[in-house]
Order: C-alpha cells, then sequence, then structure tokens
C-alpha cells in the first residue's frame, strides 16, 4: 500500500469510528432523555401522575426483552438500572421498557404518560443530536 493510499484508509477508518461513536452517543442521550420524559411527575410538569411512587419505580429497561409485569411494591427507584442498560448499549441491539407494576396499563389507557412521552421522541432526539453535536469541538458542523 502507497503511503497515500495508507493515508486515505486511516483517516477513512477515524472517520467511521468517531461517527459510529457520535451515532451510539445520540442514541444513548435520546433514550436517557426519553426515560426522563416518561418519569418525570405531573407536579414537574411531566405526565406520569405519582400517588406514592410505586408506579414510576416498577420501570425497567432491556435489551434482551421486553420486561414483565409482575408484583405490587417496588421499594428502589430504577433510575440506575435503566442508565446502566443504555450506557451498555451497542449500535443495533433493541432497547425494551416497560413497567412492572400491574396497574400500569391500567393508568397509561387514562393519563397516557407513556403514549405522550413517545409521541414527543423526535423532539426528544433532535435535541439529543444538538447535545451531542455541541460535545464536539473543533469540527465542521454541518
Amino acid at each position: 500500500m502507497t503511503p497515500t493510499n495508507a493515508k486515505f484508509v486511516a483517516t477513512t477508518s477515524a472517520w467511521v469510528h468517531s461517527s459510529k461513536a457520535r451515532m451510539l452517543a445520540w442514541v444513548r442521550t435520546s433514550l436517557q432523555d426519553l426515560d426522563r420524559e416518561i418519569a418525570l411527575p405531573v407536579a414537574r410538569g411531566g405526565n406520569m401522575p405519582v400517588v406514592t411512587g410505586n408506579l414510576r419505580r416498577s420501570r425497567l429497561a432491556s435489551t434482551d426483552s421486553m420486561p414483565r409485569a409482575g408484583g405490587r411494591e417496588f421499594k428502589a427507584d430504577p433510575g440506575a438500572q435503566v442508565t446502566g442498560v443504555i450506557a451498555s448499549m451497542q449500535i443495533g441491539q433493541r432497547f425494551f421498557y416497560g413497567f412492572q407494576a400491574v396497574y400500569a396499563r391500567r393508568v397509561e389507557e387514562v393519563r397516557g404518560f407513556l403514549r405522550l412521552a413517545v409521541q414527543r421522541f423526535p423532539e426528544i432526539a433532535a435535541a439529543a443530536a444538538r447535545k451531542v453535536q455541541s460535545r464536539v469541538t473543533g469540527r465542521n458542523r454541518p
């Protein structure tokens, strides 16, 4: 391989690697922001009805399968679990998000807390893209 070809291959490879890293950062940021939107209580401007906080604490994320409903009382905030799943995601993996509280579906049918957040996903993803892009310094931006 000539020095010119080697430089081209190295430059192209670096560009592909940084593009994949940015894409993954965008996906992770989008999903983390979506989780925040879903879990934001009505009292703080969101759509999640919070009486005891049990429904909010019953949310889970996975890259393997949809979390199953089951159980009545959830003590710990799952924020770290959801964040951990999102942080470990790789490009091409599926993301599953759900609630374990058996009454989550009934609350969703009445309040639409999940549906309303998902409907905002295009806005959330666009904002996440701006966040990720703002982290890139010294580069040409479209």
